[in-house]
């Protein structure tokens, strides 16, 4: 299996689940670029490196390889134009870790992770054996710049893997809705919480005012 892009937690339990039934397991993420001044960039690449940097090994079975990119420092109005452009910069470097790695399931994570690849690579076999979670929708989006691009290639990505996967069936019926696919597209994968980090608390009373509840995605039903 391969695993590209973030959510941290989710995914080191789902590494951890696959790699001691026996599986060959590959996490591909960003190698965090040297030209972004941000603080918290900087103690992410210090914190890459101190891990081996490009490469690193975690027990049996499961392999992270941290490709290098090319920061869009442009000025577009639109920061998902940048994110584009930075998934390109890296499509290359990613093919060379699939071909190596011959995964029998690809997985990835956001749009961004998949978008640069497909743009490169429209034609791949990956995506037959791929599933995609968005984490979120941008068709149906009121707000923001120059959408047009990332909703044509938020379709298109849809449409090129095996299974989409939704947190929620009001996520599902969004995609259902405005790309026209199948439910048979759709896989409904439920988040879920770390009950570890969140305890369920008695109901409070905070000036006044009942205390802000958090709820769960796939508790969203669409009315």
């Amino acid at each position: 299996v391969c695993c590209l892009g973030g959510w941290v937690v989710f995914l080191k339990k789902l590494m951890e689940d696959l790699a001691s039934l026996g599986h060959d397991f590959a996490v591909i993420t960003r190698l965090e670029s040297e030209r972004y001044l941000l603080p918290e960039s900087k103690v992410k690449r210090e914190i890459q490196d101190s891990l081996g940097g490009e490469y690193q090994r975690v027990g049996r079975g499961v392999e992270i390889y941290r490709l290098p990119y090319k920061p869009y420092l442009g000025s577009h109005k639109n920061p998902d134009f940048g994110y584009m452009r930075e998934s390109e910069s890296f499509a290359d470097s990613l093919k060379e870790v699939l071909d190596k790695f011959q995964p029998d399931i690809t997985h990835f994570f956001h749009i961004f992770s998949v978008s640069g690849f497909l743009t490169n690579y429209p034609d791949s076999n990956y995506f037959g054996n791929g599933y995609l979670n968005l984490l979120l929708p941008t068709v149906g989006k009121t707000y923001g710049n120059d959408l047009e691009e990332v909703i044509n290639l938020e379709e298109r990505s849809i449409r090129a893997v095996r299974k989409l996967i939704c947190s929620s069936t009001f996520e599902g019926d969004i995609y259902q809705k405005h790309y026209g696919i199948s439910s048979d597209h759709i896989e409904l994968l439920q988040h879920g919480i770390n009950t570890d980090i969140l305890k369920r608390s008695e109901k409070r009373m905070i000036r006044g005012k009942d205390s802000v509840r958090i709820i769960c995605p796939s508790s969203i039903r669409q009315a």
